[in-house]
């Protein structure tokens, strides 16, 4: 009977922890903020990017295309929140870049390859790459990182982990977030269009304490 009232008590007593940990009131991360420069931001948008709005439950963002000498062309896609919690902001954002090209008729040719850009004084931001073939068989590169304040650049590459998905389950932690995701095509190779996105990160991040 003691074992029993003790083993009640103990399950009611993490069931009490649980809805407290889910109700306790987050402090939003003060750390420092990226923005992307001189963009100009929509809260609405034609599809598909508009869509992605949407499902991202994003408060602005932008998509743009550049065409870049020889041939090369670049799109840029890139989403702000001002502030979300990690673990629903990862279950929309944090899936790898093939998983929607592939939907939409692209073919992968090679994923899961980490790209890292040092940035002086903050922490490394990670991409996560992809080598895809659009439907013409044309090469597309793919680069995609999601981002948290406080956390710094998010490892999406074992998304489908299902033992670190259920640890970040339990990860509690609120503040901005962004998602940058780059596609070069039209470049000889992948170290040319890593060079593209590297250049593109150095002209256009712009840093806010």
């Amino acid at each position: 009977m003691t074992r029993a009232l003790i083993l009640i008590f103990l399950i009611l007593a993490a069931e009490a922890g649980v809805q407290l940990w889910r109700h306790y009131d987050l402090k939003a991360s003060t750390d420092p903020v990226f923005f992307w420069k001189d963009a100009e931001l929509v809260t609405r948008s034609d599809p598909t990017f508009g869509r992605a709005l949407d499902v991202y439950r994003a408060d602005r963002g932008m998509e743009a295309f550049r065409n870049l000498p020889a041939g090369a062309r670049l799109q840029t896609f890139y989403i702000e929140w001002d502030g979300v919690e990690a673990g629903p902001f990862i279950d929309v954002s944090g899936h790898e870049t093939d998983y929607c090209n592939v939907a939409a008729g692209f073919t992968l040719l090679e994923a899961d390859v980490p790209r890292i850009f040092e940035i002086p004084g903050r922490p490394p931001f990670e991409f996560y790459y992809t080598r895809l073939a659009d439907p013409s068989g044309k090469i597309v590169h793919a680069y995609k990182m999601p981002w948290i304040q406080g956390i710094g650049a998010w490892q999406i590459n074992s998304a489908y982990n299902r033992s670190l998905r259920l640890q970040r389950s339990f990860l509690r932690h609120r503040g901005a977030a962004r998602v940058i995701q780059f596609a070069v095509s039209g470049v000889a190779s992948e170290e040319e269009a890593w060079a593209i996105v590297q250049r593109e990160l150095q002209d256009r991040l712009e840093w806010r304490e």
